[in-house]
């Protein structure tokens, strides 16, 4: 991986897929529609896949790398630097999705949150405008992030006024 790519990277791990740990109470956050984007987002459910249909996807690569970024807020309730973030967090995710696709073709990713390339999501009346750009949720797909984390020594949180987003790359 590029130096300059590296630099931007927290905390990161090769991992086993078999290793994910995914979770229906994860699914069911998403459906309890907290974050305003369940049933709203080609990347979030219920447009991906289930969580049933990613275990067995998971079936037909070979490995993970998953990787954090941490950003310093003002204070918590720095919204816009965290959106920010999250913005560089998704630029970085596709930067390094690039490097993977060079050696492995399928390689794809999974980031935080909901797509937000569009102001307005085009789901579910007209197909995504920014296929090849959009990531889908890490979350909606039902991995339990924080176990994941944990069971790779990653730090899933990180300090008070601090923001820490992961992603998936799977090969």
């Amino acid at each position: 991986m590029k130096e300059n790519l590296k630099a931007k990277i927290h905390e990161c791990a090769d991992i086993n897929l078999k290793d994910i740990p995914f979770s229906e109470e994860v699914v069911n956050i998403c459906k309890s529609n907290g974050c305003g984007k369940y049933g709203a987002n080609w990347c979030c459910p219920p447009a991906i896949p289930s969580m049933e249909e990613n275990i067995r996807m998971m079936e037909n690569y070979r490995g993970g790398f998953v990787f954090s970024t941490v950003t310093d807020l003002e204070d918590s309730y720095d919204f816009e630097g965290m959106a920010e973030a999250k913005n560089k967090h998704l630029q970085l995710t596709r930067d390094i999705l690039e490097e993977y696709k060079q050696q492995y073709p399928g390689a794809r990713a999974f980031s935080a949150g909901a797509c937000d390339i569009c102001s307005k999501c085009a789901y579910p009346g007209s197909p995504c405008r920014f296929p090849d750009r959009a990531i889908p949720s890490f979350e909606g797909m039902g991995v339990n992030v924080m176990a994941l984390s944990k069971k790779y020594g990653m730090h899933y949180i990180n300090g008070v006024n601090t923001v820490t987003y992961f992603s998936l790359i799977i090969y």
